[in-house]
């Protein structure tokens, strides 16, 4: 994530995202704060999603509900491309240790 206002890089782990959003879990807790707007970028399957985004909540375990904001179609399908190749994932997971 990048930090608009201080334009600092911090990293982290998505650890849930969604269409209109992710759950992150930062490598330097309480690094960021409610209210903060970041620039939010990750790379998986191929596609390299950046997207600005806004901190909407941080839970007492430190991670952070982030919503995005400016998305365009292209970012939206990207999104959407990298929730079904993880959900079909999880499923094939799921079917070969059900079978083993």
């Amino acid at each position: 994530m990048y930090h608009l206002l201080t334009q600092r890089w911090y990293s982290g782990t998505i650890v849930d995202l969604s269409i209109s959003g992710c759950l992150v879990r930062p490598d330097e807790p309480g690094c960021l704060q409610s209210g903060d707007v970041v620039e939010v970028s990750f790379s998986l399957f191929g596609y390299s999603i950046r997207v600005t985004a806004a901190i909407r909540h941080v839970r007492p375990d430190q991670s952070m509900g982030i919503q995005f904001r400016a998305r365009n179609e292209n970012t939206n399908q990207q999104i959407i491309q990298v929730m079904q190749r993880l959900a079909q994932e999880w499923s094939e997971s799921q079917n070969s240790e059900s079978q083993g």
